[in-house]
């Protein structure tokens, strides 16, 4: 049999002179001599390197010639985007909230919350259309959606007791700035609400974070926020902590770092990362960084990453992430408005031509619905070679013109990954 090197690696030379390599489909990371590298590369399988070939095709650094990789991923992402085992729904009970950021989408968006119709029909749908998944996913999404806490509790108790009895899976989570969280409802939040996973959001230490928050509760501090995430890491909840950064407050949101790093919590449900922001084309931000500059960015952050122990492993560097798929191409994922509305994107609440449906009447498959729906993916993405981390990116950022268009930040930071190797294995020598 012939063989091909895989188009969806990536590598690079160490200063030690070893070559680092990682495949974004399998999520395969190894490191090997340049002479091991060129027999990989050449893809020529020879007796005495038997051992080595039979392992870089066990991790997809090889792959049989005649194998259409371009036709596995799409075969893959369709599979899961249009799985009849599961549904998800995003939720949000109000687009009202207790902050201020002003990088937010939704901060042109009449404040909304939901009525007593509206969490009926939201619970009744849901039940109906879930009537034959094997799970159900609930995300819990705003404006801030704790300030609607009550409404948490109530959907996600008549949810779960139905599901519950039918023996269908259900799981939560939620994106929230963390302000509303405490010791008074950290056990509903997991036990009732059963949500498992959190997204907070920091700005920057201190000051700097609550100054871009703009909480109009002028008590909430810093402080209360980096404890909340420690107590819900302690309660066994997965905390994704996402640190936005642009030019602005990158070197604080490095310091962020030493802080979570000193935090009383259960580091195995602690992960924090980095995201930029993203300018739009109808407000520009000069504050944001371009994607030529995002390699030197991220330099500084796995840098930091790895000072305070968040990277621990060349295994641990952010490029083995694969098949994170945009939500709103999966068949049977939605996005519920206070309204009552039903949409695919959450993005696009507030464009009319984007609604889907009512959860008083059910979803129309109408043109939106069929765009979301297409499975086919740009010429552009069908030769890229972070196809499998990205799966075709965000419609939404494309249309709508923010960010870097369809592409995410992960294909500009590849430099970065290399030198955050170097500097991981020098510090490991020393």
């Amino acid at each position: 049999m012939q063989y091909k090197f895989s188009m969806y690696n990536h590598y690079g030379t160490l200063r030690n002179g070893s070559v680092l390599i990682y495949n974004v489909l399998s999520s395969a990371v190894a490191m090997m001599s340049p002479k091991e590298f060129s027999s990989i590369h050449k893809a020529v399988p020879l007796d005495a390197e038997a051992e080595l070939f039979s392992a870089a095709l066990e991790m997809g650094f090889v792959v049989p010639a005649e194998e259409d990789e371009l036709s596995k991923v799409l075969a893959l992402r369709n599979a899961n985007n249009f799985s009849d085992k599961r549904a998800g729904f995003q939720i949000l009970p109000t687009t009202g909230c207790n902050a201020r950021c002003f990088y937010c989408y939704e901060q042109d968006f009449k404040p909304c919350t939901m009525t007593r119709e509206t969490i009926d029909s939201t619970v009744e749908f849901i039940l109906s259309y879930c009537e034959n998944m094997e799970e159900v996913n609930i995300a819990w999404f705003g404006g801030e959606p704790f300030t609607c806490e009550n409404y948490i509790a109530e959907i996600s108790k008549r949810l779960t007791t139905e599901f519950d009895r039918r023996g269908t899976k259900y799981f939560a989570n939620v994106i929230t700035n963390g302000a509303l969280i405490s010791t008074k409802n950290i056990d509903a939040i997991v036990k009732d609400y059963r949500i498992s996973s959190a997204q907070i959001t920091l700005d920057g230490r201190g000051d700097k974070h609550l100054a871009r928050k703009g909480f109009l509760d002028k008590s909430v501090s810093y402080h209360l926020i980096l404890n909340n995430i420690a107590l819900l890491t302690r309660h066994n909840v997965h905390v994704m902590v996402r640190i936005n950064v642009d030019r602005a407050n990158l070197e604080d949101c490095l310091s962020v770092f030493d802080d979570l790093a000193a935090l009383d919590a259960d580091t195995d449900n602690l992960w924090p990362y980095v995201a930029p922001l993203y300018s739009d084309k109808s407000k520009p931000n000069q504050d944001c960084f371009r994607h030529d500059e995002l390699s030197d960015v991220f330099v500084k952050v796995y840098k930091k990453m790895i000072d305070t122990g968040f990277i621990q492993t060349v295994n641990g560097l952010p490029m083995n992430f694969s098949n994170a798929t945009c939500c709103a191409k999966m068949l049977n994922n939605f996005v519920i408005s206070p309204e009552g509305d039903i949409s695919k994107c959450e993005h696009l609440l507030n464009v009319p031509d984007e609604v889907i449906g009512h959860v008083s009447t059910g979803i129309v498959f109408n043109s939106a619905m069929a765009k979301w729906c297409d499975s086919s993916i740009s010429e552009q993405c069908k030769t890229c070679s972070y196809l499998p981390v990205c799966q075709a990116g965000c419609t939404a950022a494309e249309t709508r013109g923010f960010g870097f268009g369809r592409c995410s930040y992960i294909a500009f930071v590849h430099d970065a990954v290399i030198e955050a190797a170097n500097y991981l294995l020098e510090r490991s020598e020393e």
